[in-house]
């Protein structure tokens, strides 16, 4: 993903990326959920719109938490849930979509998801019982203006 600073404001949050091109708001009164996701050695926080549109802020240390949740709790009215993991290696389980995302689960626990829209390819090779995806690259993400 790309760098960028992150505002949280009682209007809710607006990221800017470094060179500014690209910008990502979400008004408080549109959060119907919020997450805090581990992403490896940082943590994501995820908010899901009203409209079940889904926005991903990656980069936080674990000691941010309190003041995400309190932030959340407080001007988004919505409670950080904070999402476990599997994160035992197994590469067995099956794919759900889930709105916007698609999610592996292992022993019906979810091990990792993808948001519908980073995947540029999916090949399901019948045979082996196994599929394929393809990311999209960030040389080819349109720079673009959400809101």
């Amino acid at each position: 993903g790309q760098r960028g600073a992150l505002k949280l404001g009682s209007e809710g949050v607006k990221w800017l990326s470094k060179e500014g091109d690209r910008t990502v708001s979400v008004k408080s009164a549109d959060v119907a959920v919020a997450e805090w996701v581990p992403t490896g050695k940082y943590w994501q926080l995820r908010l899901s719109r009203s409209d079940s549109s889904q926005v991903r802020f990656d980069g936080f240390d674990k000691t941010d938490q309190k003041a995400i949740a309190e932030y959340c709790q407080g001007t988004l009215s919505a409670a950080l849930q904070i999402i476990k993991l599997d994160v035992q290696g197994k590469n067995c389980g099956n794919f759900v979509v889930d709105g916007e995302n698609l999610l592996f689960k292992v022993d019906h626990k979810r091990a990792f998801d993808v948001t519908l829209s980073d995947v540029a390819k999916a090949t399901l090779n019948s045979a082996k019982d196994e599929i394929t995806l393809e990311l999209v690259q960030p040389e080819t993400i349109s720079k673009k203006q959400d809101s």
